[in-house]
């Protein structure tokens, strides 16, 4: 991340992904593939809001957007609180205090 960019005084970033992994690592530029699908356009650095949230189907088409270790690791697990899909909820185990709450 940037200590100087501006998003890293959200609280809240909801941002997308192409894959996730078990480790809450994310996957913007590359399809699982190989071929590059798009830029990451800042995605590292609006990750560091207070509440990283991703947003993405459980699959597209017949591709996964959960697997084991993503194609291209452009976001760091760390960096990633939440997993929103349109069956379910996931909570990265080092929030602690989101798993508590809820």
């Amino acid at each position: 991340s940037n200590k100087g960019a501006v998003v890293n005084q959200l609280d809240v970033a909801i941002l997308s992904a192409l894959e996730i992994d078990t480790n809450f690592n994310v996957n913007v530029m590359t399809g699982s593939d190989g071929v590059l699908r798009g830029a990451i356009g800042g995605h590292q650095d609006a990750a560091t809001a207070k509440l990283t949230i991703i947003s993405a189907p459980l699959v597209r088409g017949r591709i996964p957007t959960v697997v084991n270790d993503v194609t291209t690791l452009i976001t760091p697990g760390k960096s990633i609180d939440v997993l929103v899909t349109e069956v379910g909820v996931a909570i990265n185990p080092q929030r602690k205090d989101l798993i508590d709450y809820f």
